[in-house]
């Protein structure tokens, strides 16, 4: 039987940097360090950003770059509860007014609350209210058109 040559890294005596099965992956063992990058290689050349997606998430959350955690004794934004209940109500009875309305509301108050530095709570209800003004005009529009 003749030795046919081998294309590169199929040798038994070369060193490869490919797992030798698939399944197997470098560094997999390394899991009892999770603030290291197993694999550098991936976030590009060196000198490259090489934080995980987990500690560039922790730092955008405390850097300021969403609204920071309500303070201890924080009152809920009025204006957010409005926009829940306009929201709500403007789901069943006159979407084309409340829904506009909630929308306003909950985008003021969501403004504020992000200008409180954490004096002021409420942004779940202002979402929330803006989802069902935006819902309740989406409707109505829907209303209007299998109605004409």
């Amino acid at each position: 039987m003749t030795d046919a040559p081998q294309p590169p890294g199929d040798r038994a005596d070369e060193p490869t940097d490919e797992p030798s099965r698939p399944d197997e992956v470098p560094g997999a063992d390394d899991a009892d360090r999770p603030d290291e990058v197993i694999a550098p290689e991936a976030n590009g050349p060196e000198g490259a950003d090489t934080t995980s997606w987990a500690q560039r998430a922790t730092r955008a959350l405390t850097e300021g770059s969403v609204a920071p955690a309500p303070a201890e004794g924080a009152r809920t934004e009025p204006k957010a509860i409005a926009a829940l209940a306009l929201g709500m109500v403007g789901f069943f009875l006159f979407a084309i007014v409340l829904g506009p309305l909630a929308i306003f509301f909950a985008w003021r108050a969501k403004r504020d609350i992000q200008a409180s530095e954490g004096r002021l709570k409420g942004m779940g209800l202002a979402v929330a209210g803006q989802i069902l003004g935006f819902v309740a005009i989406g409707f109505w529009i829907i209303f209007l058109i299998t109605n004409a």
